[in-house]
């Protein structure tokens, strides 16, 4: 596909059109306003529900932790 002159320029290492900088900073803005932001409620729900889910399982994990570092503690006493 021939491009025109002035508007696109073949990409010699790619092989693909790019726009010159005015016009790409121009589909950028037009991307950038297609985008849905959350709210700010969606986005604390988000982080409130992340904050609970990292406590979760760290305290899941310290559980584990000491559980495996009881069973190993009770096994070396008997051995040792």
């Amino acid at each position: 596909m021939p491009a025109r002159t002035g508007y696109l320029t073949r990409c010699k290492t790619e092989g693909i059109n790019m726009a010159n900088p005015v016009q790409f900073i121009s589909q950028v803005r037009a991307e950038v306003g297609k985008i849905s932001w959350p709210t700010r409620r969606e986005v604390i729900t988000t982080t409130v529900m992340v904050f609970v889910m990292a406590t979760l399982a760290s305290i899941f994990f310290f559980l584990v932790d000491l559980a495996i570092k009881s069973g190993l503690s009770g096994i070396l006493h008997l051995v040792g």
